[in-house]
């Protein structure tokens, strides 16, 4: 059910399964108008077309919350001369700009040998890069998180353990970042668990460099994805996944754990073009590199 906002904003939250074809998505300041709602995989998928022209598509969880703002009016076809609200998705640095960190997370070729994160893997690949140059011209942060283990059992997980069964060992073929991948002059991190954050100095990182807000991008949405997520949380910082950007061999565990954390932690799901402009907006203070 909707319901108003605490305080002075009078805007309506709906869930994004509620977003029809017509209405006007305010997004980073932008104005989106929907030309089409999808269901694909247990993902909406609203096909937009910008104020000034171009397209883009918004891939989110159907119980994603969204904003329609009273006193906003929508796009009008030719001839019609009816009057909406504008639906806005809250946004991670509402309220003034946020600092952000790109987090690439297991893109590496153990993960990519599963059948179907093999046939995302150039896809994939090619989102994580356009990530990463648009971060690096905004200055903004970049960390490649991978995981890795030692032979001699020492970090291995409990399933390992039990199975016997190592995986993705130090300094092998299979833990080496899968090609193409823009990985030059970029820090990176170790991880032997799911979490980024588990066993690690993530947080250390991420509070030296002021971040707020993490764009989450890599494999795989259910495990790695989304238990870094849910420690994000933890440590109060705001999430967003990039769609393009993540994958995972099991697309219906994704829909349906990405439906909880956007659901209750309040984060999103944002397609790339709509990253790059949030990237591509320099902070007080900042510069775009060209």
């Amino acid at each position: 059910m909707s319901k108003k906002s605490a305080g002075h904003d009078t805007s309506l939250e709906h869930s994004l399964r509620e977003v029809q074809e017509g209405q006007v998505l305010k997004l980073a300041g932008s104005h989106f108008t929907v030309l089409a709602q999808e269901r694909k995989h247990r993902l909406v998928h609203l096909n937009l077309e910008a104020e000034g022209g171009g397209q883009a598509t918004l891939i989110g969880v159907p119980g994603a919350r969204v904003r329609l703002r009273e006193g906003m009016r929508m796009a009008h076809s030719p001839g019609d001369s009816s009057t909406e609200p504008v639906a806005g998705v809250d946004g991670a640095n509402e309220g003034g700009p946020s600092m952000i960190a790109v987090l690439i997370i297991d893109m590496q070729n153990a993960f990519f040998e599963d059948p179907v994160l093999s046939n995302r893997r150039e896809g994939v690949t090619i989102a994580c890069n356009e990530l990463i140059a648009a971060a690096q011209k905004r200055a903004t942060k970049v960390l490649l998180v991978k995981t890795e283990h030692e032979e001699d059992k020492s970090t291995w997980t409990l399933n390992m353990l039990e199975d016997d069964q190592g995986f993705i060992f130090r300094a092998t073929a299979q833990a080496q970042f899968v090609p193409g991948l823009a990985v030059k002059g970029l820090p990176q991190m170790v991880k032997t668990r799911d979490s980024a954050f588990l066993g690690t100095d993530l947080l250390l990182r991420l509070r030296n460099w002021s971040v707020d807000t993490i764009v989450l991008a890599g494999v795989s949405t259910h495990n790695c994805i989304a238990q870094t997520a849910a420690d994000a949380f933890g440590h109060n910082l705001r999430v967003i996944y990039a769609a393009e950007a993540t994958a995972s061999e099991n697309p219906e565990a994704a829909a349906a754990v990405q439906d909880i954390l956007c659901r209750e932690y309040r984060q999103q799901i944002l397609p790339i073009a709509e990253i790059l402009d949030r990237l591509m907006t320099p902070l007080k203070g900042q510069e775009v590199l060209s």
